[in-house]
């Protein structure tokens, strides 16, 4: 009886707070186990590797996990930029070698995240999902579109001053490439060779 009324508890305290192509991200204000939200695919988030959104117990803060740590952070962002959660976003932070200044959805689908706290080199130590109304920018991977060496390209991105939707064949000798790396901006950091599959600005 006594796990009912547990059980119960939770449930009443469970708000939803968004929903993500079907995936429900909800806040728990009872304390309990730690709550993943869902890994989606390709088309919804990442196959792997992505940021694992977790709610830890105490202030409702979603944290990376990493091995058995997590951790949680009450530093402050100097701006206004809140999480669903509530936490501050702190920017600029790096993640997998890019800095990021606003929210952004890479490696996560349609959900826009931020840092909620950063390690001495810059690097996020810690995510939150942010709110419509945080600054973000969206990366966006064309499954149909890939470089001859398989990598996904990646749209949009900057170039000598231009932003392309497609692949572009600008300063590479009439062959069509595009970015498969881009900073916080969008410019390109890398490129390659674009498949037939691609279109061409």
């Amino acid at each position: 009886m006594s796990s009912i009324k547990s059980s119960l508890l939770i449930l009443i305290s469970v708000n939803l707070i968004q929903m993500n192509n079907g995936a429900v991200m909800t806040k728990t204000t009872a304390p309990t186990a730690p709550v993943t939200l869902p890994v989606t695919t390709s088309s919804g988030g990442p196959a792997s590797g992505g940021p694992v959104f977790t709610k830890t117990t105490k202030g409702a803060v979603m944290t990376k996990t990493t091995g058995a740590s997590n951790i949680k952070t009450t530093v402050p962002l100097s701006g206004s930029c809140k999480t669903g959660y509530g936490n501050n976003c702190r920017f600029p932070f790096i993640y997998a070698g890019k800095t990021y200044t606003t929210c952004t959805n890479v490696d996560y689908g349609n959900t826009f995240w931020c840092a909620t706290s950063i390690r001495s080199n810059g690097q996020a130590r810690t995510f939150d999902v942010c709110t419509p109304s945080c600054p973000h920018e969206s990366v966006v991977r064309d499954p149909n579109c890939a470089t001859v060496l398989g990598k996904a390209c990646i749209f949009p991105f900057t170039a000598f001053g231009t932003t392309y939707n497609s692949c572009t064949k600008v300063q590479n000798n009439d062959i069509p490439w595009c970015a498969t790396s881009v900073d916080s901006n969008h410019r390109f950091v890398e490129y390659e060779t674009c498949n037939s599959a691609c279109s061409i600005a």
